[in-house]
């Protein structure tokens, strides 16, 4: 009788401990998990710079007219994901400034067939600290233009100002064949439009 009991005793003690081990990891999960609700604000700008045999030129939204809202989940100490990062713009808002280098960009983006410019967060390196100091990381996403995603490594920035507002910027040079798409030439080839445009963002943001 006595080892059969000794056998209980030593099972229930390592169930006890079990149980508390795993109340407390899960505890400790429970505090080390952030879950992060950003929205998009209409002062959110997108901007593309490119250049020609010419002069350079920039073509802008200056106003986003959506209502997505980012969500980012993290484990303090680690990376953070986007369980929700999409970000997206009409692409006929895009203005350069003069109407015919307006008009041949929104041909070359074909915007009338493909209406939106997509940007899709992935990750970034960290948790960001939403400070009044800038912090730069590094971030993962897509950009999708003509309904072509072209994924990038974007250095990043964020910010904090005076008015709780976050300022996410990052920017990163692509050429106009990763989306399938030419660059216009005009004047019977004397102007040409060169492959690469610098994509900018700069998102509005506040914590909900």
């Amino acid at each position: 009788m006595f080892l059969p009991s000794i056998l209980i005793f030593i099972i229930m003690k390592s169930f006890f401990f079990a149980s508390i081990t795993s109340l407390l990891t899960s505890l400790v999960s429970t505090q080390d998990k952030i879950t992060e609700y950003l929205i998009v604000h209409s002062s959110s700008t997108v901007t593309i710079d490119g250049k020609t045999n010419v002069n350079k030129y920039q073509c802008a939204i200056e106003e986003y007219k959506g209502n997505d809202t980012l969500l980012l989940t993290a484990v303090r100490g680690k990376g953070a994901q986007f369980k929700k990062g999409v970000v997206k713009l009409n692409a006929s808002a895009f203005n350069c400034a003069m109407n015919v280098i307006t008009k041949d960009f929104r041909e070359s983006i074909q915007s009338d067939t493909y209406p939106y410019i997509q940007i899709n967060f992935i990750s970034f390196e960290r948790v960001p600290k939403y400070e009044a100091t800038e912090e730069k990381f590094k971030g993962k996403l897509t950009i999708t233009l003509a309904e072509v995603a072209v994924p990038a490594e974007v250095r990043c920035s964020i910010i904090k100002d005076e008015k709780n507002l976050i300022h996410l910027r990052g920017k990163r040079t692509f050429k106009f064949s990763d989306f399938n798409l030419v660059p216009p030439t005009k004047m019977m080839g004397a102007i040409k439009v060169d492959e690469n445009i610098t994509v900018n963002f700069h998102l509005v943001l506040s914590m909900n």
